[in-house]
């Protein structure tokens, strides 16, 4: 009897970031088995079952063909074990200890993906304002380098 593949998870990410996109590029060549069907967020017509547009500017998202949904450091974890090049990475992340440093650095990257790498927009729903005048409050501080020196 011919055996069939198993369907494939669903990595959902975010195209318009760099380091997301040059990431995905990476590990899409580790999938030479094809377990993963790679999508970007921008590339849905709705936002997945249970989740809305504003968790997937937030976070990266694994779905399972069983229906399981991992998100974020969980879902890099779960993606990195069914690579079998990257598995080995995606064991070390299973260590106990692991998630408690990994689910806050995930986060942290996410949050500030756009200043880390060349993304588009900026992951509130529409791109920022450039105000030609701003308001004093909204006028950034000099650096310390660049203050007057008060000595």
């Amino acid at each position: 009897m011919a055996r069939t593949p198993p369907e494939p998870s669903t990595f959902i990410y975010d195209a318009d970031c760099g380091m997301c996109a040059s990431t995905v590029r990476l590990l899409r060549r580790l999938d030479w088995r094809g377990r993963i069907s790679w999508t970007s967020s921008q590339s849905l017509d709705t936002s997945p079952p249970g989740l809305s547009w504003k968790d997937l500017d937030r976070s990266a998202y694994l779905q399972t063909p069983a229906g399981d949904l991992h998100e974020g450091f969980f879902a890099i974890r779960e993606l990195l074990l069914r690579l079998p090049l990257a598995a080995p990475i995606g064991a070390l992340m299973r260590l106990p200890g692991v998630s408690k440093a990994g689910v806050p650095a995930y986060r942290w990257i996410a949050r500030h993906r756009h200043r880390i790498s060349g993304c588009k927009t900026p992951t509130a729903s529409k791109p920022a304002q450039v105000h030609p005048n701003p308001p004093p409050e909204l006028k950034r501080r000099p650096r310390w380098s660049q203050r007057q020196s008060w000595l």
